[in-house]
């Protein structure tokens, strides 16, 4: 008897501890972005931003990108910015923009995406760059930042 006892008085702490409180996910309604990207493979950058926990709502993105080069005719870029989830496996591409015929070193572009209803998750901005021009051995680099943000209905 003493030992179902203990089992009885042991299960009942370990579920009083494990309350849905305790496994609640910190998640933030807002938060920024930035990206610094080089297009030499050997710079050790990233074509992404950190991933941040957004709360559940409409998730919007509001930023600046901005790309350069020390060539001097460097043509232009398709540049493609995508909001993507962290999953297990691939992650998710929640919305893409396209940005076609971006003039190198003409300056900052504004770019908004609305990338709708989304669950509560880790979040991030992707950038990927095709070159439409000859850069030769001159490499380019992205700039880019801005800020997340989820509101609910």
């Amino acid at each position: 008897m003493k030992k179902f006892s203990t089992i009885f008085a042991t299960l009942g702490i370990a579920f009083s501890l494990s309350s849905p409180t305790a496994l609640a996910v910190d998640c933030y309604d807002s938060g920024t972005w930035d990206i610094v990207h080089s297009s030499n493979p050997y710079d050790g950058t990233k074509d992404y931003s950190k991933e941040q926990a957004i709360c559940a709502g409409n998730l919007v993105t509001d930023g600046s990108i901005k790309v350069k080069s020390t060539h001097p005719n460097p043509g232009e870029l398709t540049l493609t910015i995508s909001f993507k989830e962290e999953r297990r496996g691939p992650d998710k591409t929640i919305k893409t923009k396209t940005i076609k015929n971006y003039e190198v070193n003409s300056g900052s572009k504004s770019i908004k995406i609305n990338a709708g209803d989304v669950e509560l998750g880790n979040y991030y901005i992707e950038i990927e760059a095709d070159p439409e021009g000859d850069f030769g051995t001159d490499e380019y680099t992205i700039i880019s930042s801005g800020d997340f943000t989820s509101t609910t209905n």
